[in-house]
């Protein structure tokens, strides 16, 4: 692989021009892969690809790179702002996900420009995504024609295409408060899911449902329902603000 000082790691433009749509991605021997849009990509195991782009870091710079606790898979997955860990974030807590990769590929369109997608996921339905996340107010003709080059790609290779331009407020400050307890250290044993779920058959307020989980310490008891809620046991309106006061019932 190399480096260049655009900050992408990994193939550069692959060929001039031609009438061919082209994907590239380096495996985890480096060994770089190019071929063809075409449906037998579906069959190449592209999610646990080495990231092929790095990003951009320089001095003073605005958007913070980290790595996002994946809960779902266990990995560690790079992000390149705070938007995109959101992002990673909002489909941790809403999809079912059985693998993903950040930056595992680089397209080459057939006009010869190239695009590198931010998340590439598969679904436990089998289901195989490709995500770009850019926040609407962001979004320029310039890349609103990168993103329907990708989603035209996409739809040659068989990849669903998903395009993520923004996140409620409100649905984002509840989702980031139970993402603080995704660890299954937090999750109640078996008996205690048993009595919660079945007191939220109906809705419960929280702070009941709280001592139905841990009568002796309330407080550990809310730690267990911020875990139910986060695996989506438990559910309540996202667009509105959790309080102890929220209405919580079991999701069926």
């Amino acid at each position: 692989m190399k480096k260049n000082n655009s900050g992408h790691t990994g193939p550069g433009k692959l060929a001039t021009p031609t009438k061919r749509d082209l994907v590239a991605w380096v495996d985890h021997s480096h060994i770089q892969h190019v071929e063809n849009a075409t449906r037998s990509l579906l069959h190449r195991d592209i999610v646990s690809a080495r990231r092929i782009r790095t990003g951009y870091q320089y001095k003073a710079q605005r958007n913070y790179h980290g790595l996002y606790a994946f809960a779902q898979t266990g990995q560690h997955i790079w992000y390149e702002s705070l938007f995109e860990m959101s992002a990673l974030m909002t489909l941790d807590f809403t999809a079912n996900i059985q693998s993903i990769a950040s930056q595992p590929m680089m397209l080459q369109f057939t006009s010869g420009k190239v695009h590198y997608p931010d998340l590439f996921a598969v679904h436990t339905d089998g289901r195989q995504v490709v995500y770009d996340v850019r926040p609407e107010k962001l979004i320029t003709p310039k890349t609103a024609g990168e993103f329907a080059e990708t989603k035209r790609v996409c739809d040659k290779v068989g990849w669903a295409y998903e395009l993520f331009t923004r996140i409620d407020p409100v649905v984002k400050a509840n989702m980031e408060w139970l993402a603080g307890y995704r660890h299954p250290r937090y999750r109640p044993d078996l008996p205690t899911q048993t009595r919660v779920l079945a007191a939220a058959e109906s809705p419960t307020m929280f702070r009941d449902l709280a001592h139905v989980a841990d009568e002796g310490s309330p407080a550990r008891g809310a730690m267990h329902l911020y875990s139910l809620l986060w695996n989506r046991q438990l559910t309540f309106d996202m667009t509105t603000l959790l309080t102890t006061y929220t209405n919580l019932r079991k999701d069926n």
